[in-house]
């Protein structure tokens, strides 16, 4: 009934104020409503007039009342409220513009085809329909973003997907105010960015949503494709290549493929494989041997099964340094052995290898072979980082570890786990438990657990490798030099150290049996700070190149000790590392170098004066000075960016006192990067980004309700609403009813 006379709801009285239309004119409007007011109320107080008192104060009254009335609706009266507003934003449509969007795994349809025919800027079905309600924008991204316009549009020809830089480029080009939702359609094809995260939590915190739209299969009919190769940090010339290929099948399980390694066209492995019914598995490979040092293109090509959906993923091309820098090894021993004699004759001839051998033959009287000077270790084992640095594998014989201070203790312990070297210990009267190493500082290094002191014990055991140990390199390389690829004719080797289990994360590579009911550890090895610890505990290895039942043209015993050593050099790393970033970047994108230089103790450099030259694939050369980062200590980093594709290789160059010191690397351009790696769509990503913003996900099947299901709303706003008064029938009633009152009251005096 309220609303009726007074044209809106009383609560809204109660909350706004009464304004006139011009306030500025109040003061005016009252003087000029009060004259007219008193004009027409003066005629009713002439004299002449035959009007009692009474009679001129009800009529003057009534005129004047509604005189007023008229004259207020006539300045335009309005209730001033404040209400909310919801606000509607635009809607930005990212369209994945790269190379995977080409792949034809639907029925009758390639992935760009949906896409266009839901999202195309003029023609798409659903670009049409948001473009009804909503300011719509169209970007396309791949390795950068861009706005698509009628003469620019969708290429699929981007070499990377790069979502997070595409959710960065709408929300900062387009002012945030304004945005009120973003869809994303793609195949989910991302490689892992550690900015991604941060893009979502700065629109969860906006309060945007993120609807996305998957395009493609979820599963392939059928491919086969190499997912990752595992290869070696480095190389030595002459070292066989062992690698780990990892590979994906869907729909070949039970059918053959052949797996190839080749090097610039000349085939180097060639293996055939049948697939098995697991989704992922691993092929280890050996191929032979590098000669040369430098950088090697290896090509792994795997071949396709019948009606395969995409063959660009069946290779991997991958880059395997060979050093010809030798690998600096130390042995020591404390007491004269027979072992030093017969371990320097199996590296002989292997230029990769310089063995220094250090032999305490009585007390503060050193026998040295292999040393660089006549100055090196004349003193003995190091006692200083700077000497013991310089090596890369430290051998311990028959050294009891009263012979090693506690300081040269602390060392070997840095020299492992700061430097990464590599420690070996081997099985002697004084090692192990029997040499006291199990109260020693040296205790935590070691793989195996130290049982109590035996004294006396020796027993001859048969070695044979472990399940595990028949896929390690080391084994793989003395069963290839076996002629029965076994190790059963070898004679036994004698233990004088009981060792009997491995510290949880150890890896037992050959054991030993002697008839008991527990196989003895003979070669074990585990990962220490940065580097590598293994323990072989046999004394006599010699056995296998000396015993009378072993031909003298069996190399087990050489390729023992070269392989061992070898492997345990190759993770060893330099005073300068370089790491990049992408690892497998396109044309065109800027290539992040870091470096980590150390001075001659392996400690960061404070101050480092560090220089980088690249040289392109078409051998121009390019200088770049690094630069301290502030977010990680002793780390330096400089960026440049790749034109063309092919071999970039990398020298950082650091000055020392002795001569500088240089870190190389090399890294591969390539044409579409990672866009046809695990390719197939990738729903649990996209299903990430829509609940972590508030959105929904949307197969192309049913994207048709991404429509319904996008308010765009940025929330409410706070408005003045001016709600007119000057037709509110109630006024205009008062003026009525007062103007029928007034001559009623005169016909009633005679007045009228």
């Amino acid at each position: 009934m309220f609303e009726i006379f007074f044209k809106y709801a009383a609560q809204l009285y109660r909350q706004g104020t009464l304004q006139l239309e011009y306030p500025w004119t109040l003061y005016a409007a009252t003087a000029g409503a009060a004259a007219i007011l008193a004009v027409a109320m003066a005629g009713y107080f002439v004299r002449t007039m035959p009007l009692g008192r009474v009679d001129r104060f009800a009529l003057a009254g009534m005129r004047g009342v509604w005189v007023a009335l008229l004259v207020f609706a006539l300045f335009s009266p309005a209730l001033v409220v404040t209400v909310s507003q919801p606000l509607r934003g635009d809607v930005v449509i990212l369209l994945d513009d790269s190379q995977s969007m080409r792949i034809a795994d639907s029925p009758g349809e390639w992935r760009g085809a949906a896409l266009r025919r839901l999202f195309a800027l003029d023609s798409g079905e659903l670009s049409r329909a948001l473009a009804e309600r909503f300011p719509v924008h169209h970007i396309g991204f791949g390795l950068t973003a861009q706005r698509i316009h009628a003469n620019r549009g969708l290429e699929f020809a981007s070499p990377r997907s790069d979502i997070a830089n595409a959710l960065n480029y709408a929300r900062t080009r387009l002012q945030e105010t304004s945005l009120g939702a973003v869809v994303l359609v793609s195949d989910g094809g991302d490689e892992p960015s550690a900015g991604l995260q941060s893009e979502l939590l700065s629109y969860r915190a906006a309060g945007i949503s993120v609807h996305t739209v998957g395009i493609g299969a979820a599963r392939f009919a059928h491919d086969v494709e190499i997912a990752a190769v595992s290869l070696p940090r480095r190389l030595f010339p002459g070292d066989m290549l062992h690698a780990e290929v990892t590979l994906r099948q869907r729909g070949a399980a039970g059918k053959k493929t052949t797996l190839q390694i080749a090097e610039e066209g000349i085939l180097l492995h060639r293996e055939d494989i049948v697939v098995p019914a697991t989704h992922s598995f691993t092929v280890p490979v050996i191929a032979g041997a590098f000669s040369e040092s430098g950088t090697h293109r290896l090509s792994f090509t795997v071949t396709s099964p019948p009606d395969e959906v995409l063959l660009e993923n069946n290779s991997f091309d991958v880059l395997v340094q060979v050093t010809s820098d030798p690998v600096r090894i130390l042995h020591f021993e404390g007491e004269p052995r027979f072992e030093v004699k017969f371990v320097r004759r199996a590296l002989s001839g292997d230029d990769s290898l310089h063995l220094a051998s250090l032999v305490r033959t009585a007390e503060n009287k050193y026998y040295r072979v292999g040393v660089a000077s006549a100055q090196q270790l004349a003193s003995g084992f190091p006692g200083d980082a700077q000497t013991l640095f310089n090596f890369d594998v430290v051998i311990l014989g028959s050294v009891e570890a009263n012979l090693l201070s506690a300081e040269q203790q602390q060392l070997l312990k840095d020299f492992v786990a700061r430097r990464g070297g590599a420690l070996l210990l081997l099985g002697a009267r004084q090692s192990f438990a029997e040499g006291g190493y199990a109260t020693s500082e040296l205790n935590g290094l070691l793989p195996v657990h130290l049982n109590a002191t035996q004294s006396g014990f020796r027993t001859k055991v048969n070695v044979s490798p472990t399940t595990i140990g028949l896929l390690h390199p080391i084994v793989q390389a003395l069963l290839r030099a076996a002629p029965d690829a076994t190790l059963r004719r070898l004679p036994p080797l004698t233990l004088v150290n009981p060792l009997l289990a491995v510290k949880p994360g150890a890896t037992v590579l050959l054991q030993g049996n002697d008839g008991g009911p527990d196989p003895f550890v003979v070669l074990a090895y585990q990962r220490y700070g940065r580097g590598t610890v293994a323990a072989l505990s046999t004394r006599d290895t010699w056995r296998w190149q000396m015993h009378s039942s072993v031909p003298s043209d069996d190399l087990t015993h050489e390729t023992l000790w070269r392989e061992l050593l070898r492997w345990l050099a190759r993770p060893v790393p330099g005073r300068i590392e370089l790491r990049m970033e992408p690892a497998r970047p396109v044309p065109g994108e800027r290539i992040l170098v870091a470096a980590n230089p150390l001075d001659a103790s392996f400690r960061p450099l404070v101050d480092a004066d560090l220089e980088l030259v690249v040289i392109t694939p078409l051998g121009d050369r390019h200088t770049y000075n690094f630069k301290k980062q502030a977010v990680e200590d002793g780390w330096y980093s400089t960026e440049f960016t790749v034109s063309e594709q092919g071999l970039y290789e990398l020298q950082a160059t650091l000055p020392d006192e002795q001569a500088p010191v240089i870190g190389r690397a090399a890294i591969e351009v390539f044409a579409a990067g990672e866009e046809f790696r695990a390719a197939e769509l990738n729903e649990s990503l996209l299903r990430r980004i829509a609940e972590s913003t508030g959105g929904q996900y949307f197969t192309a099947a049913d994207a048709a309700d991404l429509n319904t299901a996008i308010t765009a709303l940025r929330g409410d706003t706070r408005i003045e609403q001016r709600l007119p008064l000057h037709d509110a029938p109630a006024l205009f009633l008062c003026i009525i009813v007062l103007i029928c009152v007034e001559w009623f009251y005169r016909r009633r005096r005679g007045l009228a």
